[in-house]
């Protein structure tokens, strides 16, 4: 596939661009919108009308909030807390069982957290490097995934959404929220 650019376009009357924070906002949203960029190159199937062969969402929004976040980690944890007082947590990575870009606003901001929050979770527990070069496998092979997974993390996608989904449950129960 070839890919001749990426076009980001923003809404200036978010909260983000007119709130008391807007620099923080600005540069948040920016980084989200040019990892997107950054990887869309490397798509390398073409997607079907029912979705397969493209990334998963989760891994897509993920590596975006990473990159959003990345190096603020106390500001990407407490972002995950929040989200989560309002949304049942159920283990699950965002968008395994259901609609990533859910009806309402929480469940939406929810799974944001929760990507980004399993991006970080990889990086951190096997090291940017593989979280990186899964992330670039993954665009280019989207089919590949279990696969690909596997080689980031040493096993299965079970292993590491449960694994992970622990770090969810320690974390965010520590810093106050219920399970």
């Amino acid at each position: 596939m070839t890919v001749g650019g990426s076009r980001i376009v923003m809404d200036t009357t978010d909260s983000r661009f007119t709130g008391s924070r807007w620099q923080d906002g600005v540069t948040d949203i920016g980084r989200h919108e040019m990892a997107h960029a950054i990887v869309a190159t490397l798509l390398s199937e073409w997607p079907s009308p029912t979705g397969k062969g493209q990334p998963h969402d989760w891994v897509a929004e993920g590596f975006a909030e990473f990159m959003a976040l990345r190096g603020e980690d106390a500001a990407a944890r407490d972002e995950l807390v929040g989200d989560l007082r309002e949304v049942r947590f159920d283990g699950g990575l965002p968008g395994e069982q259901g609609e990533f870009y859910a009806d309402t606003a929480g469940a939406r901001s929810a799974n944001y957290a929760l990507s980004g929050d399993a991006v970080r979770y990889l990086a951190a527990t096997y090291g940017e490097a593989r979280a990186f070069a899964f992330v670039a496998a993954h665009y280019a092979r989207p089919s590949e995934y279990a696969r690909q997974l596997a080689e980031a993390t040493g096993g299965s996608a079970d292993a590491f959404r449960a694994a992970w989904a622990e770090h969810v449950r320690t974390t965010t129960t520590a810093a106050g929220r219920k399970k």
